[in-house]
């Protein structure tokens, strides 16, 4: 799961994933996403990044990060996937590696492509077919975004893309196609 320090900068958006190993499920089931999720609310440090968007799938991730210091965004992924491994290996009684190959990272230069990056992170579900609602996917921060009378991290997303109130983003995922999503932010989605 390298990457390489020096790709990695402040003010900079980055979309990460991984799959699971060998066609694999990463989350067999409601307790394995609740830990995961868990864990990633241990690792995660608001001083350093800020989780934008992320959707947990059985057999794999996305996450937007925005990278506030010198700090590599990868570092709270690394953490939060060696210890998630540990928790699966020991729940499950498995040994080895659960994701495949290397983190996959795409550093996102245009901020106008970060609101249809996260309708993309946030639809998977409904794209993979797991589910028709979006709203019944419990294992994103799409709620996040949508819930009205809530703070939420992503509140300032909504000010910066016109989004006056929470309905809009609502809709702008019901629209949203993959087909105007640029490959170059989804390297083997």
């Amino acid at each position: 799961m390298c990457l390489k320090h020096d790709e990695f900068y402040p003010g900079q958006y980055y979309h990460m994933y991984n799959h699971a190993v060998s066609g694999q499920m990463l989350f067999r089931d409601r307790t394995d996403f609740e830990n995961a999720e868990k864990l990633m609310t241990r690792y995660y440090s608001s001083n350093d990044f800020e989780l934008v968007a992320y959707c947990l799938m059985p057999n794999h991730f996305h996450m937007l990060i925005s990278q506030k210091t010198d700090l590599p965004a990868y570092t709270f992924i690394y953490k939060w996937s060696r210890a998630y491994s540990r928790y699966f290996n020991t729940r499950h009684r498995t040994i080895g590696t659960i994701f495949s190959d290397k983190l996959q990272s795409v550093s996102v230069k245009d901020e106008s492509k970060l609101l249809r990056l996260c309708a993309f992170i946030h639809s998977n579900p409904v794209k993979a077919q797991m589910i028709s609602n979006i709203t019944d996917w419990e294992w994103s921060n799409y709620s996040e975004w949508t819930k009205q009378n809530q703070e939420t991290l992503s509140e300032n997303y909504h000010n910066r893309y016109n989004l006056n109130t929470k309905q809009k983003y609502q809709d702008f995922v019901k629209d949203f196609t993959t087909d105007f999503m640029d490959k170059e932010y989804l390297i083997d989605t």
